[in-house]
């Protein structure tokens, strides 16, 4: 019979539906930042400024509210919470 593994490693605990819709919306936040950049562009190439003006008002707006996900991850997992 194998001998089981013992390790001083805390055990990782499980997510909750908290933790899921904040990792879940900080996915979606980087998502619209992947693709924001390209939607500025086109405003500029159509000449449009207030388009542009609200894209990058929703751009800085989105990374300001990454960051505060991130950040509030980062302390979960730096807790052993997450």
């Amino acid at each position: 019979m194998a001998k089981k593994k013992t390790s001083n490693k805390k055990t990782c605990v499980v997510c909750g539906d908290c933790d899921y819709n904040l990792m879940k919306q900080l996915t979606k936040l980087n998502q619209l930042l992947w693709n924001i950049d390209g939607y500025i562009s086109d405003a500029k190439k159509a000449k449009h400024k207030e388009c542009q003006k609200v894209l990058e008002r929703l751009r800085d707006d989105t990374q300001k509210n990454a960051e505060r996900l991130k950040q509030i991850l980062i302390k979960k997992c730096c807790e052993g919470k997450l």
